[in-house]
């Protein structure tokens, strides 16, 4: 009886390993060998595909221009399972501020292509390649900046930290590393997840590396933001039991470069995210930061 409780125990603790690596990587258009460009609301400026990789993607974006010469120009990055459109009333409040707008769909998610999720690894990889290329388009002026939520501010940091054009990040809610998410996420997301033990979720983490194609130790948001020169703005609620607050301490604690934390009291994740204080704090920051005065030209590198 002993044997067959231990051979159903480990069946179980197998079961739970691969369906929480997949769970941990698989993108929402994974399977999918065709995505169909989203419709755009009748204010976007345009809409484009840029081709990324390797593995090879293409990426959507959509674009909100100012009425004049844009002052500065700034990626907007959504959260995990999410897609630009969380972000258009974002877009919409840097357009009407000066700045150039553009609205990302990470690699994956909403019209843009991709199987697996990287947690940044590869995401701050393809949007490197994509500032490249909005470059040729000639739609980079001014500094460049970056707003991302939840995941994607873990992309931006990421990103700053290979890319020196980036000059200031807003980055609300996100994680520290992917190994350190994976234990609160499990304990909200899965019954009993709370007390699975942390060799198991390690395991599960090293597992969805494996399937991704990437090293999970890579997808750590403190490294990178130790690596870069970009300003940088945290945003966090402090009763986030998503991406516990003690994330943002950690990234604070890291950073190389100036950063700064603004605690959302009160707030949990999606409260956080929402936040009209938090919308108002990351305006006057890439304002600040993330713009040139009018009358000067060129593209920050």
């Amino acid at each position: 009886m002993l044997a067959i409780a231990l051979s159903l125990a480990l069946l179980a603790a197998g079961r739970v390993r691969v369906a929480g690596a997949w769970a941990i990587v698989k993108a929402p258009n994974y399977g999918r060998a065709e995505v169909a460009m989203m419709e755009a609301p009748a204010d976007v400026s345009r809409a484009i595909r840029a081709e990324v990789g390797p593995p090879s993607a293409l990426l959507e974006a959509w674009v909100f221009d100012p009425d004049g010469p844009a002052r500065g120009t700034t990626l907007l990055l959504h959260g995990i399972r999410d897609d630009k459109r969380a972000l258009v009333g974002f877009g919409r409040t840097l357009r009407d501020a000066g700045m150039r707008a553009v609205l990302v769909d990470l690699r994956g998610h909403g019209g843009s292509s991709g199987r697996f999720l990287t947690y940044g690894v590869r995401e701050s990889r393809d949007l490197s390649q994509l500032l490249d290329q909005l470059e040729i388009l000639g739609l980079v002026e001014g500094p460049v900046s970056v707003f991302g939520a939840s995941y994607g501010g873990a992309v931006g940091i990421q990103l700053a930290a290979i890319d020196s054009r980036i000059r200031a990040v807003v980055s609300s809610s996100t994680f520290a590393s992917l190994r350190d998410v994976v234990p609160p996420q499990a304990a909200h997301h899965v019954p009993a997840g709370a007390w699975l033990p942390s060799a198991v979720l390690d395991w599960i983490v090293d597992d969805a590396g494996e399937l991704g194609g990437f090293s999970p130790d890579a997808a750590d948001t403190r490294v990178a933001i130790a690596r870069t020169h970009a300003r940088v703005l945290l945003l966090h609620g402090e009763e986030d039991r998503v991406v516990p607050f003690e994330n943002a301490r950690a990234l604070q604690r890291a950073c190389a470069a100036q950063c700064s934390l603004v605690p959302i009291p009160g707030a949990d994740h999606a409260e956080a995210l929402a936040s009209p204080a938090a919308g108002r704090a990351a305006l006057r920051f890439l304002e600040r930061h993330g713009t040139q005065p009018a009358s000067a030209g060129g593209i920050a590198r």
